[in-house]
């Protein structure tokens, strides 16, 4: 448990220079204040290693600069423990004294406090009589059996050696290759992402996995993201923004995802983002265009194109929504939504 000087001093660190919201950190922040506060201000955000992430991560790569790969993953020899058991292994991995030459059944006592802390496999009881085979196991003992398995182990021996990688098996490479594939084979799509045409930084430029950061005139913190994938036709005057996106539903069901997972607001800070990296080179007679390039879980893809009416509405919510993010940083103050804060919400 944190102390109140320790929190004083965290949130010192973090106000001593302006912060750059991301998609996520902003959404944190308007939907849940106080967690925000916990992951970022105090820098104690929970490690994210779901298998969807990274296969969407993967993906990236596999379409859009494979040449990275090598780089960005690393191939186990075996499969991968299941999402549950690998948060948990993360956990055990970050907390250890990383100098110790150990292995994960050496740190046994840290997993069983991991899996409480989870909350993971804690209906587990003693046994009452021993089975057939005189064996009567405790309720730790059935926790650790389910963690300490060969996937786990070899999954904890490669953390000691991935560095700033991800950690990936046969199955989950041969799946986000297939669907790369897939994506690549779509005529539409090539033509959107430009893996046809050649950069040469005059008259068309073409960005991949693009870092951008910068201020935000009239607030006192930034913006920042990752772009899958921009093109800028200088003939045509056109930017062209790609976000790839894994979905576990139907392409029906996209546009539900984009209001559940508020990714029209991902695509409104894209859109500021990408004029805060073309602002010395495009004007108002350029046109910006986004499209959320989708796989579904039965590997059909389609490019939805986002209409200006669209994106119109959507950067005058995330412009609203920074109104809200500016009152949250600027008072300090992640008690409650500001909706709540404000008394908007009534029944």
């Amino acid at each position: 448990m944190m102390d109140t000087n320790e929190k004083l001093i965290r949130e010192s660190d973090f106000y001593s220079s302006p912060f750059n919201f991301s998609y996520s950190s902003l959404n944190r922040l308007l939907y849940a204040p106080g967690l925000f506060y916990t992951e970022y201000v105090l820098g104690m955000k929970e490690v994210k290693t779901d298998a969807h992430l990274i296969e969407g991560k993967l993906i990236h790569y596999l379409m859009l600069d494979s040449a990275l790969f090598s780089d960005k993953f690393i191939l186990a020899s075996g499969n991968l423990p299941t999402d549950s058991v690998k948060t948990v292994v993360d956990i055990v991995y970050e907390v250890i004294d990383r100098s110790e030459d150990k292995t994960l059944d050496d740190y046994a006592d840290v997993v069983l406090i991991t899996l409480k802390q989870v909350n993971l496999y804690q209906k587990f009881v003693d046994d009452k009589k021993p089975d057939k085979d005189g064996i009567q196991k405790t309720a730790d003992e059935k926790r650790l059996e389910k963690v300490l398995t060969t996937e786990a182990r070899e999954y904890f021996e490669f953390l000691k050696v991935k560095g700033t990688k991800d950690i990936i098996d046969q199955t989950t490479l041969d799946k986000c290759t297939q669907a790369a594939d897939i994506l690549k084979s779509n005529s539409k799509i090539r033509q959107l992402l430009a893996l046809d045409e050649v950069h040469d930084g005059t008259t068309i430029g073409i960005y991949n996995e693009l870092a951008i950061d910068g201020p935000l005139e009239g607030f006192s913190f930034g913006i920042k993201g990752i772009i899958d994938n921009m093109v800028v036709d200088v003939k045509r005057k056109l930017v062209t923004i790609n976000d790839l996106k894994t979905s576990n539903k139907s392409l029906n069901e996209f546009s539900e995802s984009v209001d559940y997972w508020n990714y029209w607001m991902q695509a409104a800070m894209y859109v500021k983002l990408a004029k805060i990296f073309l602002k010395d080179v495009i004007d108002d007679s350029w046109t910006i265009v986004f499209n959320f390039i989708v796989i579904d879980k039965y590997n059909q893809t389609y490019p939805f194109k986002v209409t200006n009416v669209t994106m119109d509405k959507w950067m005058e919510r995330l412009d609203a929504q920074l109104q809200e993010a500016k009152w949250h940083y600027e008072n300090r103050d992640y008690s409650l939504p500001y909706k709540f804060i404000s008394g908007e919400v009534l029944l």
